[in-house]
Parts: structure tokens; sequence; C-alpha cells
């Protein structure tokens, strides 16, 4: 119906009608037919009059008038005619319209029904093509580890071919694009993925289209690596504007400058709080199980508990999105610390003594996080902040329990082939070279637990030492120190009962490596004395730990034969030290290291003790201060109680020798 209006409308509005019709009026056919009648009519009879009269003057004055009316009426019968025969067509004209206006819309309903058809079985069609996306775990929205699964080259196949027919229909056309870009981003394919949602963004007909594809290049940029974090920046962003469903913080709270990484379990950003200074990391986690978010937070707040010199801390955590399905955690940042792969990159491996100083932080780090019952389960150079401050290496771990919800990786990804994988990916599967088996998969050393983490220690303090790769140590990269080239390859073993017993034993041994560092810098606080045991041991040993009751173990302990040496000094000005004499003494056991906090704590624990300051100097494994004669008695007549054997203050001949 609304076609044949227009239609008649474009014939009323015609030049050439409008011509016909003006012509029409400027020929007289409108002319009052009845007033050039009478005219006429008259004229006769004046004529009639003059002829009967035989006035002859009076008939030549009438006859060019009367010629003139009759040629005049004539040419009306003419018009007449013709107006009849043009009224006659429009109607024709217009009875042929109505009658094609009534074939047409009985046809168009025909055809109606048929489209409706047709449009009925190309949903259905579509419908069956996004199940066969579904059936290999795949949707419109790309998902943060659809990429950790190998696909076959048979399943992209069919579905690109049936894309082919939807791209065609410009209803399904940006849909379409979005789930081929989807699953070409999953099979590996950043390149067609990236050309299929450029698509998808020039022919969407709505916000909610573009928005989508926005967000599944995010996933695209962010799986090709650093290089491409800036675009998957500028793409999260753009999906966020159109729909704030997209948005992975609150844009109310933060402005994000830049992402610091991404990996299996989420992604990192530094950013600014609005209305303040203050940088910032925020990191997001991509699952939305309730079970898992649940665990995330509980993660940060245990974390808090173990946060300090060496673990970053948390400083809040909260929720992007009304539905509570987006959880993030705000973290400290770090400026200008380097992740471990980025200081590699930059500066190079680290030296034997480097290596040494980050080693004993990484440990001593771990040992808190452990006490409070944290393993980290992903320890590896990325998961590691280096800056270097006043000529030494600062260290803090980050991610910490971040992939403790992935333990077994092996099993989860079911294989390691990387062929066709992302960045993203191949970051995920790099995680194994730091897994030890019982992470991996291996049932036969029990479920995973903090000795885990001791494996992911000696691999990555062999890779920040080495610089190579870190999937198969080789043992000639440390051979020129052995006390450390031992101890990181027993962290290697497979059996965890064969590695060192804790990170704590750890960090003691390497500040034993370190020991000349580590007594200069314990000299500046006052410490109490380390501790003897038997002033006379049947054979010697070159180290060990007394256990204690609960299981734990004791101060390590070293051997010091028996010897003379001349104790004081003629020449000093003090008094106290004169006159220089000979002094023998037998053989006893030493405490390696200063008493910690640590260890005092425990003792103060036990008997009640209050437990002394720390002059904000730090607690954990920094030599306990504050300690008076009486309370260092106390704590040795503990361990005597505890352990069975008799442990005593140095005498000063005996800490003189010791330090000779």
């Amino acid at each position: 119906q609304a076609v044949f209006f227009f239609l008649r409308e474009t014939l009323r509005r015609d030049e050439r009608v409008e011509r016909t019709l003006n012509a029409l009026q400027q020929q007289g056919i409108r002319a009052d037919l009845a007033a050039l009648q009478r005219q006429q009519t008259e004229i006769n009879q004046t004529m009639l009059q003059a002829v009967q009269a035989n006035d002859l003057t009076r008939m030549n004055a009438l006859l060019p008038t009367l010629n003139q009316l009759n040629a005049a009426s004539e040419h009306l019968e003419q018009m007449s005619a013709f107006t009849q025969r043009f009224g006659d067509w429009t109607v024709l004209l217009d009875t042929r319209l109505d009658t094609l206006e009534q074939t047409l819309l009985a046809g168009l309903g025909e055809l109606g029904g048929e489209m409706h058809q047709r449009f009925d079985a190309l949903e259905a069609r579509f419908k069956e093509w996004m199940y066969l996306i579904a059936s290999g775990g795949l949707g419109e929205c790309v998902q943060a580890h659809d990429d950790l699964v190998v696909y076959g080259s048979a399943y992209l196949q069919r579905i690109e071919q049936a894309a082919q027919v939807f791209r065609t229909a410009p209803q399904y056309r940006a849909r379409t694009a979005n789930a081929l870009g989807s699953v070409l981003a999953a099979c590996g394919d950043s390149k067609r993925a990236e050309q299929s949602l450029q698509d998808a963004l020039q022919h969407a007909t709505n916000d909610g289209d573009r928005a989508l594809a926005y967000h599944n290049l995010f996933f695209v940029y962010l799986r090709r690596g650093p290089a491409a974090y800036a675009q998957a920046l500028d793409a999260i962003n753009n999906a966020a504007e159109l729909d704030p469903n997209y948005s992975l913080w609150d844009r109310e709270l933060y402005l994000v400058e830049k992402i610091l990484g991404a990996g299996g379990m989420g992604c990192a950003f530094l950013a600014s709080k609005l209305g303040g200074y203050r940088k910032v990391v925020l990191k997001i986690l991509w699952d939305s199980d309730p079970a898992a978010i649940q665990r995330f937070y509980q993660e940060a707040v245990t974390m808090a508990r173990c946060a300090g010199r060496y673990v970053v801390e948390p400083l809040h955590y909260g929720y992007a999105d009304a539905a509570r399905r987006k959880p993030y955690i705000e973290m400290e940042y770090l400026e200008d610390a380097l992740d471990g792969d980025s200081w590699l990159a930059s500066n190079g491996p680290l030296s034997i003594e480097q290596g040494i100083q980050v080693g004993q932080q990484m440990t001593t780090g771990l040992a808190a996080a452990h006490a409070a019952g944290i393993c980290h389960f992903d320890l590896k150079p990325g998961n590691l902040l280096l800056r270097e401050s006043q000529g030494q290496i600062e260290v803090k771990i980050i991610d910490f329990g971040l992939s403790s919800q992935v333990l077994n990786l092996q099993k989860q990804l079911g294989t390691s082939r990387l062929s066709g994988k992302s960045a993203f990916a191949q970051a995920v599967f790099g995680t194994l070279d730091y897994a030890p088996p019982e992470q991996q998969g291996d049932t036969r050393y029990g479920p995973p637990g903090p000795k885990s983490d001791l494996y992911a220690f000696g691999v990555t303090l062999y890779r920040l030492i080495s610089g190579q790769s870190a999937g198969k140590p080789h043992p000639r990269y440390l051979r020129q120190h052995e006390g450390l080239h031992d101890l990181i390859f027993d962290c290697l073993l497979d059996d965890p009962a064969e590695r060192p017993e804790s990170a704590e034993f750890i960090a003691a041994a390497l500040r034993g490596f370190a020991q000349p560092a580590v007594t200069e810098q314990a000299a500046s606080k006052p410490t109490a004395p380390p501790v003897a045991t038997r002033t006379k041991p049947t054979e010697p040993t070159a180290g060990f730990r007394d256990p204690l009751k609960d299981g734990s173990q004791g101060p390590a302990l070293v051997y010091l034969p028996g010897g003379t040496f001349t104790m004081g000094d003629d020449n000093s000005d003090f008094s106290s030290v004169k006159p220089a004499h000979q002094v023998t003494l037998d053989a006893f056991y030493i405490g390696q290291y200063p008493v910690t906090f640590d260890d005092y704590d425990r003792f103060c624990t036990a008997t009640g003790r209050k437990k002394p300051e720390d002059e904000h100097w730090g607690r954990g494994f920094q030599p306990v201060i504050n300690v008076d004669w009486d309370d260092a008695s106390g704590y040795c007549e503990w361990l005597s109680e505890q352990t069975g054997q008799h442990y005593r203050l140095l005498t000063e001949a005996e800490w003189e020798y010791a330090c000779r």
C-alpha cells in the first residue's frame, strides 16, 4: 500500500501531467461553456434579424464575430473530447493500479510467508552453527583460558565454511564475525582473529556487538605479549565505554595507565587512584566462580599476614561490577622495579654474590609465607620484582596464591605442545619448567606443599644466575661455588622428602655463604651471643640441628675443633684485654647464625615471656635485639630442656676463639 501511495504521488507530481493540465487550462478547457453558448445564441439571433431586415451593413459587421464564436466552439468541442479521453486514461490508470496493488499484495503475502520460512530456517542454521562452536567450549565471547586447548583442524574448517553463509546476511554479519574471531583466537590464529573482529566492528549495528568486538580484541592483543599491551588496554577501555559490564576494574576509583602482565589466573594493571597520587597494582582474576573468588580474597587476607620486606603487600580488594563476579586486589607498587625476566633481558644474569643475596631474600619471604600457611605454587622469575638500591638488589615476591587453584597443571592442560599457541598460553605452559613433579600430576609424591616452592626456588635461582633455560639446569654454570651448586640441585630432587627441609633452612645456608656481609650487618645492632652445645663432642660433625619436642628443629650448629690461641692484646689502650696470654680450649659446637626474632619469639611463646621490641628494625629472620644476659640464659635453658642436650652461653674466650 505504501508503494502505491508513492506511485500515485509520483504521477500527480510528474511534470508531464502538470504540463498537460496547464495546457488544458490555457486552451479554455475550464472556461464557462454556458456563457460561450449564450454569446453564440445572441449573435445568431442578431444575425437572423439582420438577414430578415436585409441589413447588409450589420450583417457584415456581425460576420467576423460569428466566425470567431463558431471556431471557438469547434475548438472547445475538440478540447472537451481530449479532456474526456485524458480523464478516462487517468481513471483507467488508477483502476489498473488498484488491480495491480491487489495482485501484488496477494503475491507479497505469499512471498512474505516464504521469506519468514527462509528467515526461520537461517536462524535455525545459525543456532546450529553456534552449537557447533559451543561443542568446543567456545562462544561469541573470548574466554581467558580457551587458548590453552588444542583444537583440531577439522573443527576449525567446519566453522569457517558455515561462517561464509552467515556473513552474507546483514543481520548476522557482526555476530558471525565476532564468533569466528573468538574461535580463531582460541586456535592461535591471532592475525585472522583480529581481521574478523575488525570486520565485526565495521558492520556492527548496535553498541552491544561493538562492545563485544572490543572485548574480544582485548584478549587477542593481550595474548601477543607486552608489545601489544597498549592496544589491549585501548580495546578494553573502548568496550567498557560502550558497555560498563566489560570493565575489569572500578572506573570510579582507578585510572589504569598500562598493563603490567597477564597469566593463567589473571591480569595486572598499573593504576593511579583517582583523587590521589599513589600508584598501585591492580590484579584481577579471570575466574568468576564464587568458590574461586572466595579463595582469591582469602589468599589476599592471609597474604597480608606475611607481607613485608620481601613480599608485596595487598592494600585493598573489591569488585569491578555490581554482580560481584569480577574481583580485584589492589597491591603496593614498586617504582623502578623489574620482574625477573625483564631484569635478565636488561641486565643479564646475576653474579654468584648477587644470586646469593637474591636467593636469601626469596627464601626469607617464602619462609614467612609458609609459616602463615601460604604456598606460592607459581614461583618463577616473572613473579619476582627486583630493583637496585644503593648497590644492593632488593627483591619482593608477587602473585602469592594466584596459581594455588590450578595445582595440577599437566592434568588440566592435557598437553605441553606449544605449536601455534599464543604468548599467553606459552607463558602458562612455561610455568611447568618451574613446577615440581607433584604439581605435574606425579602422584607418587603426594599433594603439593611448601617443598614444591623449594623446587621452584631452585629452578628460579638457577635461571637468574645462569641466564639459561630453566627446563634442563646444567651443573657447569654453578661450578665456581660448590656450596651453592649443591644447595640448588638439592632443591631440584624429584622426591620432596629429599629436598632441603624448609625455606628457613635454605635462607640460613645462603646466609652462611655470605657470612662476612651478614656478620658486618649484624654488628650494627646489638644481638645476643651465639649459643654452644656440648663442650666435648665425641666426634666431629660438619653441622646439624637438634630436634625440638614439637618436631621442629633447633638452631643450626657447627663444630669447632679444640686448640690454643693468644687471647688479649698488650698493645691495646684497654686494660681489660691485657696482658696477652695463651688459652687452650676443648672442641665445642657453636650456633652457626645469630639468634633471630623468630627463634626467640618461639621461646617466648612457649614460656610465656614478653617478646622484645624490634625498634622498627623488623622481626622474622632479623637478629634479635633488646635481650639481656638473663633472657639469653633462659633461652639456652629452654633449648636444653627441649633437646636433652646442654646449651649455654659462650665464654669470652670461646667467643674470641670462634671469631678468630
